[in-house]
Formats: C-alpha cells, structure tokens, sequence
C-alpha cells in the first residue's frame, strides 16, 4: 500500500502515550525517513495531562533519524514496531502519570 508523507512534512510519532515531532527527510515506496525536532513551550497546557499546550518545532541538520516502514494496510510505522504509527502534523504530548 502506498503512503502520501514527502520530505519537509511535519509529522508526529509516539511512543507509549508520549507524542514527539519530527520532519520527513527522506522517502522512498516502501520507507519514510524522519528527523526527530525539538520542541520548546510557549504557552503551558491548562492543566497536567492537558493538550491544549501550545510549542515551538525546531528542526536540527544533524538531528537523530528514525526509519518508518510502510506495512501491508498502508500504516507507516517504525522499523520492528506496530504499536506506534507515524502522523501528519507535528505534535508534542508527554504522558505525566509516568
């Protein structure tokens, strides 16, 4: 199946119940390479475990790569992982119950 993520996207990937931005950097059919962003707050979520916080990307040349691979049903997910899926817009949420 087919993925629509080009280079330069703002996307967003997770681990556990955390969210973390990146930016594509390279694809291919069957691989999405994203380069992990930084993230700085401007405004504070409303409460702990809120999402309504808002942050600043911050996009780094040398910036650790992570390589996603797209699976059968199109989800693109990274390498020997299915729990977590790469996503449209650049998104950043850290769970606080951990």
């Amino acid at each position: 199946m087919k993925h629509d993520f080009k280079v330069n996207d703002g996307v967003s990937f997770g681990y556990g119940a955390d969210c973390y931005p990146g930016t594509v950097v390279k694809v291919t059919p069957s691989q999405v390479h994203v380069a992990r962003d930084d993230w700085k707050c401007i405004k504070a979520p409303s409460a702990m475990g809120a999402h309504d916080g808002e942050y600043e990307f911050i996009q780094h040349k040398n910036a650790l790569v992570m390589i996603f691979t797209v699976k059968k049903g199109g989800r693109v997910t990274p390498i020997g992982e299915t729990g977590s899926a790469l996503s449209h817009g650049r998104k950043f949420w850290m769970d606080p119950s951990f």
